[in-house]
């Protein structure tokens, strides 16, 4: 960070690596995930970007932590992965870091939010769900008005949010707004087109849509369906 408290461009190991020595995702998903990136419509002038999906098994956390890696090692931006899915956490267990304390704990303002974050490598850092207990959904639902999200774009510069499925499997609606943008995976062949025109339709505006390894606006299949 600069002097005036703001996230500075990578410059050497600013932040400590985490023991554990975790390997994030292969290669080749990390190369998806860059051509992802660059052909998301308004990706530069991006600080934030939420990853979703209609079902649950399209893919949807590995999508999020590759772009994740794409923004720290080719965009060289510092970047937190957040992970919102709070009513089935998983990246303790798959990433190999602490469950605690982390989004749970600064939402109930029991730890800080810098003492959640955990920097798996410099510049690269994860905000696990924590102890998240049976309130799951309402603590979601009150990120918004919580400032977490201000207050961690002061320790950063871009936020991949990992986000629960859209309604009906999820409640991915109540915050994907608070996003620069929203990306919607969809297991192809798997996922039923009307499945997917029901979850997209739960957000205020379409959202870029990952179909096969496949990035567009909306695809064209999709676009007809979303229109009726």
């Amino acid at each position: 960070m600069d002097a005036g408290g703001q996230p500075s461009r990578l410059s050497g190991d600013a932040y400590p690596k985490s023991p554990t020595g975790v390997s994030w995702v292969p290669d080749e998903v990390v190369a998806d995930c860059r051509q992802i990136w660059n052909r998301l419509r308004g990706a530069s002038s991006l600080q934030s970007l939420a990853v979703t999906s209609a079902l649950r098994g399209e893919g949807r956390s590995t999508v999020a932590t590759g772009l994740a890696v794409v923004q720290r090692t080719v965009m060289q931006r510092t970047t937190v992965l957040v992970e919102l899915d709070l009513s089935k956490p998983s990246f303790a267990d798959q990433l190999g870091i602490r469950r605690a304390p982390g989004l749970a704990e600064a939402l109930r303002g029991e730890t800080p939010l810098v003492d959640c974050i955990q920097w798996v490598e410099a510049h690269l850092g994860v905000l696990a769900a924590g102890n998240v207990g049976e309130d799951g959904d309402a603590m979601l639902a009150g990120l918004g008005q919580s400032g977490l999200l201000s207050r961690l774009a002061l320790l950063c510069e871009f936020t991949v949010a990992d986000l629960p499925p859209l309604p009906p499997a999820g409640i991915a609606d109540a915050v994907a707004d608070l996003f620069g943008s929203v990306l919607l995976v969809v297991l192809a062949g798997a996922t039923p087109l009307p499945t997917v025109s029901r979850a997209a339709a739960t957000l205020q505006t379409p959202p870029a849509v990952v179909l096969n390894r496949t990035v567009s606006a909306i695809p064209r299949r999709l676009r007809r369906i979303l229109a009726s």
